[in-house]
């Protein structure tokens, strides 16, 4: 059997490894080459011309965006650079007039994307024998038509459910409008293609669920579409002023700039003062989209508990991509950044982020006004207390996310020219002074965990980063944690152990030296001081008494001199 090379042009790449790992079971189908429609007409004109080539073109979309005469551009252009090649549309199912759009524009044949990889093989050979292939479409039985249901339930989950469209619709079109920009980074692509396909199957997924009165029509002769979805009224929800208050108040400390007065080394260190603050701004954009999908499904308080490590290690994930695929551009275009966060993860999600304390209090907080517990009173949300506490948890979450982005950096990219100049602090250019950041952080990660954290869990405290303008502060928060405590072992445990044996030992000990001061105080004022003054009283004494000798022997000496003088004289 001849061999068939194929190249796929497919915008998710999810899909895209799926259907090719399929057709790799075929010892005659080979792929050439799989790409999206930005770079397809690049690697196809790499392609010699006499090699039997089938293009498969995948129609990642449910509702065609841009107009279909638009998208069929490209098919125009794959045929003028291969006439010869016949071309394979996987996509929705298109009705007479779609048919006839694409196939004008030099489609040979296509499928259902959801067919079996039976059907799409047989296709695929069907093509490559010279003949044209066309999956039957399922009949239409009649033409619908969707209203509003009746009924006032019904039309308050018909009303959200259009509002909650409407949300995705907008995200979808900002979507589509940043994937058309030909400069995007090929992560940055990777990763918004993704959003934009689990956005179109959430969409899909909510239009057929919502209530809807469907009127039957009866059947025409006349060529029929399959329907498209009504029109939709935007309907935003009412904002919460309190959680975008909060917002505000954190951003505009950041725009000050950030500088690290902990009194501890930080990953975030190494960055550029103005890169410092994308990063942080990119985190707390990434928790705000995160509170309106959670706002959107209606999370419960204790569904927050429950997820509260899939929350964290989305916004760390995502986060880290917007940021990377600005500035990390890999000399190898198949570099696995995507799977090395797939990778890489569960390992910060439990040595970082599940470290991150008042999660599920906090976002309680901003989605349901939830009260706010301090030091065991809870203050009402709209209290002052309550919205110190909330930024100060807030800010925590924000650089702790963003440390642990930096942590991935140093980690794996450290030494990469691509990214060096453009977002290290000047500093921070040389090798060794990178070397010695990562010594600096390796010693203070063993130092915390071995050491500082224990004591604070025996402490019952939490240590926390604030903002004090645009200052980095630490700060000592009081909360139980026997829990954890009781959960320590090994070396940890010996901490704790330690410092319960000084607390028991060490005030004995200083009573006990106390007293013994106290006696040898004691001793030598009272008894060795004395004898030692006895002492020195005799002698001044001794000295004295021969001091009043010698005068007295002086003065003797000169009155026989006087005497002895006076009877010469006569």
């Amino acid at each position: 059997m001849n061999e068939i090379d194929l190249l796929l042009i497919d915008d998710d790449p999810v899909f895209q490894l799926g259907l090719r790992a399929a057709l790799a079971e075929n010892s005659d189908l080979n792929v050439v080459v799989a790409t999206d429609p930005a770079n397809a007409l690049e690697f196809l004109s790499a392609i010699a011309d006499d090699r039997v080539l089938v293009t498969i073109v995948e129609w990642a979309t449910l509702e065609p965006e841009p107009p279909l005469e638009a998208r069929s551009r490209l098919f125009e252009q794959l045929k003028e650079i291969h006439p010869n090649s016949p071309i394979l549309l996987l996509s929705f199912p298109l009705g007479a007039r779609s048919r006839d759009i694409v196939r004008a524009a030099g489609v040979d044949g296509y499928c259902f994307k959801g067919s079996p990889i039976t059907t799409i093989i047989e296709a695929i050979r069907q093509l490559a024998s010279g003949q044209s292939y066309e999956q039957n479409l399922p009949p239409l039985p009649a033409k619908r038509i969707r209203r509003a249901p009746g009924g006032k339930v019904s039309q308050w989950l018909y009303a959200n459910c259009q509002a909650g469209l409407a949300q995705m619709d907008d995200r979808l079109e900002r979507l589509n409008t940043h994937l058309k920009n030909p400069q995007l980074p090929a992560i940055d692509r990777l990763f918004w293609s993704g959003q934009q396909r689990e956005l179109r199957v959430a969409r899909w997924l909510v239009q057929q669920l919502q209530p809807e009165t469907i009127v039957l029509l009866p059947e025409t002769n006349e060529p029929q579409e399959y329907p498209e979805p009504a029109p939709l009224v935007p309907r935003p929800p009412a904002p919460l002023v309190r959680s975008q208050s909060l917002r505000d108040r954190v951003l505009g400390k950041i725009q000050q700039g950030v500088e690290n007065r902990s009194g501890t080394v930080l990953e975030i260190d190494i960055l550029q003062p103005e890169k410092r603050k994308e990063l942080l701004y990119a985190i707390a954009q990434e928790i705000e989209d995160v509170l309106e999908e959670l706002r959107f499904l209606e999370t419960s308080p204790e569904e927050l508990a429950e997820r509260q490590g899939q929350i964290l290690q989305q916004i760390w994930q995502s986060a880290t991509l917007e940021f990377f695929s600005k500035y990390y551009a890999p000399t190898n275009p198949n570099y696995p950044i995507v799977e090395l966060l797939l990778r890489t993860a569960p390992q910060f999600q439990r040595t970082t982020l599940n470290r991150i304390p008042f999660i599920p209090e906090l976002f309680a907080h901003l989605l349901h006004d939830l009260p706010l517990t301090i030091d065991n009173v809870p203050y009402r949300s709209e209290s002052p207390e309550a919205q110190a506490r909330a930024e100060i948890l807030l800010e925590n979450l924000i650089l702790r996310v963003a440390n642990s982005i930096m942590q991935l950096l140093l980690n794996v990219f450290a030494e990469e020219e691509s990214i060096k100049y453009i977002l290290y602090d000047r500093p921070y250019l040389s090798s060794r002074e990178i070397a010695r950041l990562r010594n600096d952080l390796s010693w203070k990660y063993r130092q915390t965990y071995y050491l500082e954290e224990p004591k604070a869990i025996f402490e019952s405290r939490y240590r926390l980063l604030k903002l004090e303008g645009n200052r980095i502060q630490p700060l000592s928060l009081s909360a139980p944690r026997l829990a954890e405590l009781k959960q320590l072992k090994g070396l940890r445990w010996l901490v704790t152990i330690a410092l319960e044996a000084r607390d028991a030992i060490a005030p004995r000990v200083r009573a006990t030296v106390a007293v013994l001061g106290q006696g040898v105080v004691y001793l030598l004022t009272q008894v060795l001081g004395k004898g030692i003054g006895l002492i020195g009283r005799g002698m001044l004494q001794g000295l004295g008494n021969a001091f009043q000798d010698t005068r007295y022997r002086k003065n003797s000496s000169r009155d026989r001199g006087e005497e002895v003088t006076s009877k010469e004289t006569r």
